[in-house]
């Protein structure tokens, strides 16, 4: 209210629509916020609502375009990846995770979507391996769990 044109308040105002669900509120926000601001953290933002809102093929092109001028490229070819891999295209997820990988081999969060992505293609052996670096790098309780869940699959698959 006191600056509307500050940027930095309007993401965070439209961020917390988003999480508190109210759709139709983020967007008027964000589109607001694309007026002042077209980078790619507010491309990002709009990417996100798409997801939500059930159009993943808008979210995948507001993504790819930018994945030139990104300083996150990395953060920005796991998003694309990960959305790949909710559609069931395999193949292009892999490509996306292979190519974070490649900018940063040492990213946890590139291991992480890499280790899932491994375990859906039934090549539990290199998930396994993916899981268990990920823990030892940041040992969080959803990595525990993934890795748990993984052991109790093999053990007992559907």
């Amino acid at each position: 209210a006191i600056d509307p044109r500050n940027t930095g308040a309007l993401a965070t105002a439209g961020d917390a629509e988003l999480e508190l669900r109210d759709y139709a509120e983020a967007e008027k926000i964000y589109a607001k916020l694309s007026q002042e601001d077209s980078t790619a953290p507010v491309q990002a933002r709009l990417a996100r609502l798409a997801e939500l809102k059930g159009d993943p093929a808008r979210a995948i092109e507001l993504l790819r375009q930018n994945l030139g001028t990104a300083a996150e490229g990395v953060w920005y070819r796991v998003r694309l990846g990960e959305l790949y891999f909710r559609k069931g295209d395999l193949e292009k997820a892999d490509e996306h995770y292979a190519f974070a990988r490649q900018l940063r081999p040492e990213s946890y969060l590139v291991r992480e979507h890499l280790a899932e992505l491994r375990a859906a293609q039934g090549k539990f052996d290199e998930a396994l391996a993916l899981y268990q670096q990920v823990v030892a790098m940041v040992p969080r309780a959803a990595f525990f769990h993934a890795l748990a869940d993984l052991y109790g699959f093999m053990s007992h698959p559907v």
